[in-house]
């Protein structure tokens, strides 16, 4: 940094402006977030206009979980049991099927 030209302030202006860029550029793409509304819970909310056709969230090769509903009763907290009550959908009559984004 010594012989940086612009020396550390310089590197840290350009590193927070990539920042701010990056964030910007990840705003314009995403289409939707996750909010929470009293009295619903957790929803998708647009965060942009939609055009008809147009695909919001493409959950083909993303992890989902195989869960029984007796190992959540089990071994899940309060609140994880009403989320899963809420979003989980059947596989079978005994197993369950959750999505995640991690």
């Amino acid at each position: 940094m010594h012989y940086d030209p612009v020396k550390h302030r310089g590197f840290l202006d350009h590193i927070i402006r990539c920042a701010l860029l990056k964030r910007q550029k990840l705003d314009q793409e995403n289409k939707c977030t996750v909010r929470f509304q009293h009295g619903h819970g957790y929803g998708l909310t647009s965060t942009r206009d939609i055009k008809a056709g147009e695909v919001i969230e493409r959950y083909e090769e993303k992890a989902h979980y195989l869960v029984t509903k007796s190992y959540v009763e089990k071994n899940w907290s309060k609140t994880n049991k009403d989320w899963f009550d809420s979003y989980a959908y059947a596989f079978t009559s005994q197993m369950q099927i959750e999505h995640t984004s991690n």
